[in-house]
Formats: C-alpha cells, sequence, structure tokens
C-alpha cells in the first residue's frame, strides 16, 4: 500500500476500525479509569492529527502491560523503556524467544524491533517529547496512520496470549462475572453454614475439606453485594447519633440503670422493639425468677424499669423461641444480640457482671425448651 492510499485510509475508515485492539483494551477494562481516558486521548490525538499521538500511544502500550503485570501479580520493571515493558510482559504471558527453537521467534522478534522503532520515532518525531522545536512539523497523515497500526499489531499479541492465562485471583481487578466457571465449582462442591453473633454481625461458615469461617459485618455485606440497599439504609439511618467509645465507657462505668428517658433517637434505632409494661405469654411463670435475677445483678432501685425489661425480654423471647431452641446456636445469637438492644433501649448499661452472654445463658438454663415452631 503506498503512503497515498494510507492516507485515503485514515481517511475513510475511523479509528476504531483501524485499531481493534485499542478499542479491545477500552472494551476489557471498562472500570479502569485511567485507561478510559488515555483511550479516548489516543483516539481524539489520531483524528485531529495532533502532534502527540506517539506519545499517547506509547502510555498507552505502556499503561496495558503494567495493567496485566498488576493483574497477573508481576514485579513492574521501574525506570524500563516501552521495549521493555513489553518483553517482561509477553515473558510473564508464556510468550518467550526460544532463541531460535521456534518459528515465532523470528515475529517475536520482529515485534520487539518494531517496538524499538516506535520508541526511536517517539523520541525523535514525538511533538512533545523531551521538549522539541516550535517549527517541527504535525506528523504527516499515513505517518501516524502506520504508527497506529504498528502500535495495534504490538497490542494483538499481547491481548490474544492474556486470553489465555488466568490472572491472580488475589490480587486481579477483573469482575466477579469473569470467573463464572470458578464460581460454579465452588457452589456445587461446599456446604454452608450461617450465624449471627450479638453484634449482628454475620457468621458464614464454608465447609469444603476444610472448614473457613468468615465474619462479615451487615454494612461491608450490602456495599459489597447491593450497594443501592447500602445507600437506601444509610439514608434511614443517618439521624441517629452514635455515641463515641468515650461516651460509652463512661456510661459503662458510672451508671448500671439511668432513670432517663431513651431518646427517640435510639427509639427509632431499635424500633423493632417495644419496651412491654406487661406481660402474659409462653413464659409466664418465670417472671418472678427473671425479674428478681435482673433486679439482684443491675443492683437498680427503679424496680419498675426492671420489672419492664423483665417483660421486654420475656416478650421478645416468645417471638424467637422454636424447638430444641437451646441447641440453635442461630437462635442463642439472636437472644444475646436482642438482649443487647433491649437494655440499650431500656438504658441499661451492660457491665461486666451482667451482660448479654450471662443474660442468654440464665434463660437457657431456667426456661423450658417448650418454644413454638
Amino acid at each position: 500500500m503506498c503512503p497515498n492510499s494510507l492516507g485515503n485510509a485514515h481517511l475513510m475508515n475511523s479509528f476504531d476500525d483501524i485499531a481493534p485492539y485499542f478499542v479491545r483494551v477500552h472494551e476489557r477494562w471498562p472500570d479502569a479509569p485511567n485507561l478510559q481516558s488515555h483511550y479516548q486521548s489516543v483516539k481524539k490525538s489520531f483524528e485531529e492529527n495532533r502532534n502527540d499521538l506517539l506519545e499517547q500511544m506509547k502510555s498507552f502500550l505502556e499503561m496495558v502491560c503494567i495493567t496485566i503485570l498488576n493483574e497477573l501479580g508481576k514485579d513492574i520493571p521501574s525506570n524500563s523503556d516501552t521495549t521493555h515493558i513489553v518483553r517482561v510482559t509477553l515473558d510473564a504471558l508464556g510468550v518467550r524467544n526460544q532463541r531460535g527453537a521456534s518459528e515465532f521467534d523470528k515475529v517475536l522478534s520482529a515485534l520487539h524491533r518494531m517496538t524499538d522503532a516506535l520508541t526511536s520515532v517517539r523520541n525523535h518525531a514525538g511533538g512533545v517529547a523531551h521538549g522539541k522545536d516550535g517549527f517541527l512539523d504535525v506528523i504527516q497523515k499515513n505517518h501516524a496512520l502506520m504508527y497506529v497500526l504498528a502500535t495495534n499489531t504490538v497490542l494483538s499479541v499481547i491481548m490474544e496470549s492474556f486470553d489465555g492465562v488466568s490472572p491472580d485471583l488475589r490480587v486481579t481487578r477483573e469482575p466477579y462475572e469473569r470467573f463464572n466457571h470458578l464460581h460454579r465449582k465452588i457452589d456445587d462442591s461446599i456446604n454452608v453454614d450461617t450465624n449471627v453473633d450479638e453484634d449482628g454481625t454475620l457468621i458464614v461458615t464454608v465447609y469444603a475439606e476444610n472448614e473457613y469461617p468468615l465474619r462479615i459485618p451487615p454494612s461491608q455485606l450490602l456495599y459489597a453485594v447491593d450497594r443501592q440497599a447500602y445507600i437506601d439504609i444509610l439514608e434511614e439511618v443517618k439521624s441517629i447519633s452514635m455515641p463515641s467509645p468515650s461516651t460509652e465507657e463512661d456510661a459503662h462505668s458510672k451508671a448500671v440503670v439511668s432513670d432517663v428517658e431513651p431518646s427517640q433517637q435510639d427509639v427509632q434505632h431499635h424500633k423493632r422493639y417495644q419496651i412491654q409494661t406487661s406481660y402474659n405469654g409462653l413464659y409466664s411463670d418465670y417472671v418472678q425468677d427473671f425479674y428478681e435475677y435482673l433486679y439482684d445483678n443491675l443492683k437498680s432501685q427503679n424496680s419498675e424499669m426492671v420489672r419492664n425489661l423483665t417483660y421486654t425480654i420475656l416478650y421478645e423471647m416468645d417471638k424467637l423461641s422454636a424447638p430444641d431452641w437451646k441447641k440453635r446456636q442461630t437462635i442463642l445469637a439472636n437472644i444475646r444480640r436482642m438482649i443487647k438492644r433491649v437494655f440499650k433501649l431500656t438504658n441499661v448499661f451492660l457491665l461486666d457482671q451482667l451482660d448479654a452472654k450471662k443474660v442468654t445463658e440464665w434463660l437457657t438454663n431456667n426456661l423450658p425448651d417448650n418454644g413454638i415452631q
């Protein structure tokens, strides 16, 4: 193809038609802002025949190499020219020069010479490389097309090789959907048990040959799985003031039961729980025993508040009870969490001598296992 036909191809075809592997990079990492920005810059430089085209292409090629090396968990060359970065990347992808043992070595050698040539041309003809004379000519269109085609060729070898290599799963930033074949293998081969501790943290235990317990705070689960739900819940609770750690410690050390009525914000935060002033349920026969246990341990003079606390916990126990509830760790965790929240709702501060775990132990040891389904 003669120079004129090259120039005509430039005029007739769009950048995306001429350089499909630039487009492939653009589509492969849609969430990589730097790559996306550089792709647009290269495209604009080519279409507007700007004199920074060579610098933009060189930067784009190096960025693709560095992104792939990061995906593979490989070290990034420091202070290296483009040719060396391309060599290291191809080596990491298993594309190595076998010193004449393979016919592909000729192609690979030509590829490295092409990369060397691009760097050399950039250093001498690039409009912004190392500072240039103000009368330097703008890159001719047929030359610009040649540079783009050469860089696209290098990218084609890199991207085709990368598609056949599995990234390092410990560091990859590929989307979850990229590994559906691995997800299915795991999902079809394991057993899972879930639990919730008294702090509301989800405990997922995965059983394969070994046991893998995972502790996941609700906020982390929402943030990772359903960002809109995270935002909606954040909007619902944003008016709730959380005490500082020092405030909680002071309250913990100074008071057992407070006569101050719970704030409206506390009530909103624990709106699923309501203070009960009477009780007639599954455990009515144990009201007095439970009241005395709480009264003695809280050492409170506010008998009415302790009685309401008794009613409220037993009322919530009715809803949590189920056959064999004393043996079911999920239910026991829910009971501990309920007690902590009810104590906070009634402004009872948990002390070392009476915490949610100890109250749960009393309930387990004294209440009958006669819950309902």
